[in-house]
């Protein structure tokens, strides 16, 4: 996927602004709409402006240093490879998993999970990870590498699951569902969409 770089052709934009040792390019509507890179790779932590809407490719490839990163629910686009080489992050941070699930991942580089050990939310560790009923997809590399996960609970909003969504979660137990035909109306493209591909169960209403 391209989806970064192509909206950095469609939108105007607007002279460079920095934030928290970030470089950023904006509009008329938003100083801080794409994060273009890191202006030093030596830090442990990168804060996104709450404002920010795409991080582009490469945007903190090779930033060795990097131990967490937290995303505001503003993100829709990280652009491929845009973690890449970021070997000691430990943490991703979210404030809204919904708008997590929604986010356009380039390649599996682009999503942090690929080398953090977890995902948090409101600073806990998801482990048994319930996704929001007003969740209709899950986008594709969603949570991959999230090898931290050891249950997934999928409501009957959920429609589509993207390609790749769950690859690398290996320690997955069981997927929990409360509709049997939502679920099989469910769409997977990929092998790696559906956690049953580690699960060991899947359980309805919790049986």
């Amino acid at each position: 996927s391209h989806i970064a770089v192509a909206w950095l052709h469609i939108i105007p934009l607007k002279g460079a602004r920095e934030y928290e040792n970030c470089q950023y390019l904006g509009n008329e509507n938003n100083d801080h709409l794409v994060l273009v890179k890191a202006k030093t790779a030596d830090l442990e932590l990168y804060p996104i402006h709450e404002s920010a809407k795409i991080i582009a490719e490469y945007a903190f490839a090779d930033c060795l240093n990097m131990q967490s990163v937290t995303f505001p629910e503003s993100v829709i686009s990280i652009g491929a490879r845009a973690f890449e080489n970021c070997t000691k992050l430990k943490r991703v941070d979210i404030s809204d998993l919904s708008a997590w699930c929604n986010i356009d991942f380039g390649n599996g580089y682009a999503n942090p999970l690929y080398y953090a050990d977890g995902l948090y939310l409101g600073y806990t560790q998801i482990t048994d990870l319930s996704i929001p009923q007003d969740v209709t997809q899950i986008k594709p590399l969603a949570f991959y590498g999230c090898s931290s996960l050891t249950s997934v609970t999928l409501p009957s909003s959920v429609t589509a699951v993207g390609a790749s969504a769950f690859y690398g979660c290996e320690n997955l137990g069981g997927v929990y569902i409360s509709d049997l035909a939502a679920w099989c109306n469910v769409e997977f493209p990929t092998r790696f969409s559906n956690p049953l591909y580690y699960a060991e169960t899947l359980s309805l209403n919790g049986t």
